[in-house]
């Protein structure tokens, strides 16, 4: 771009330096006309001498020998003219082919940072093959990342090839296990409290949350005591338990798969699992690119 602003700058110096030269040559033109025009006089008589001499001279060479000199004149002005307004159409065209680089034309904008390699897993857990979302923790959010690191990515869901962001222990190992779910490969420390259950792959993840869920649904699970009881437990109930820290956690559940929260759990299982669990995979932040 620098080098279109030099050349854009170069052809209009040059323009005016034409231009200039032009002028020149026109006026170098009439004085030579109006020396022709003197040099008719004799130099070496006066002024009354060359009266005479004039008054002696026919009448029709004194007109050719006056007409002569103009008439040369406007032609080679004429020439001249028509010659400047071609080098100025000239000119004008190649200046309407060459851009004008200005302040306001010039790209300001910057290439995208490269995203930050995906951190390793704790445990010897592969890393995700997922496209995680970058972030940078100087931003807050939604951005989770290793202790001391700056850049992460949104959720750890994403990360931990984990939907359900089931939190680690053995109980709930033993839970998902119970209704022939995978178990974790590991686990991963928040900074905020606690810890979440890492899965080799997502479909492993996946199929781990469907285990939990069931084994909610079935009782087995003791934080889920009203889902043993004959009448089931409803969504509300459910989500109250599952994230206690968000009331309206249950109700974006039930607008996500088209149902009341007051809906059993057993029936959405056996009607709608799939959906479900691709609503609670959403609400729990599995941020993809």
């Amino acid at each position: 771009m620098k080098a279109q602003l030099k050349k854009a700058q170069l052809i209009r110096k040059s323009f005016y330096t034409l231009l200039i030269l032009s002028i020149l040559s026109v006026l170098g033109i009439f004085a030579i006309g109006k020396s022709g025009q003197l040099s008719n006089r004799n130099p070496g008589s006066t002024e009354n001498e060359q009266e005479d001499m004039n008054e002696n001279t026919p009448q029709v060479l004194n007109i050719n020998i006056d007409n002569q000199g103009p008439i040369e004149e406007d032609s080679q002005q004429q020439n001249s003219q028509t010659e400047i307004a071609g080098l100025a159409k000239e000119i004008e065209e190649i200046t309407k082919s060459t851009p004008v680089i200005t302040a306001s034309n010039i790209p300001t904008s910057k290439p995208k940072p490269t995203p930050p390699p995906p951190p390793p897993n704790p445990s010897g857990c592969p890393v995700s093959t997922l496209s995680c979302v970058p972030c940078n923790m100087a931003n807050g959010g939604a951005c989770r990342a290793e202790a001391g690191a700056t850049t992460g990515y949104l959720g750890w869901a994403c990360q931990n090839n984990n939907p359900g962001n089931i939190r680690y222990s053995s109980a709930r190992i033993d839970y998902i296990v119970a209704h022939s779910g995978p178990g974790p490969c590991g686990e991963r420390f928040d900074s905020r409290g606690g810890t979440y259950m890492i899965f080799s792959t997502y479909s492993a993840g996946r199929s781990a949350l469907k285990a939990y869920m069931k084994a909610i649904n079935a009782g087995t699970h003791t934080a889920y005591s009203q889902c043993a009881t004959s009448a089931g437990c409803s969504l509300s109930y459910v989500f109250s338990k599952y994230a206690p820290g968000d009331p309206n956690y249950a109700k974006n559940i039930a607008d996500k798969i088209g149902v009341e929260a007051t809906t059993k759990l057993d029936w959405v299982i056996k009607n709608k699992f799939e959906e479900l669990i691709n609503a609670i995979q959403s609400k729990e932040g599995f941020f993809t690119q």
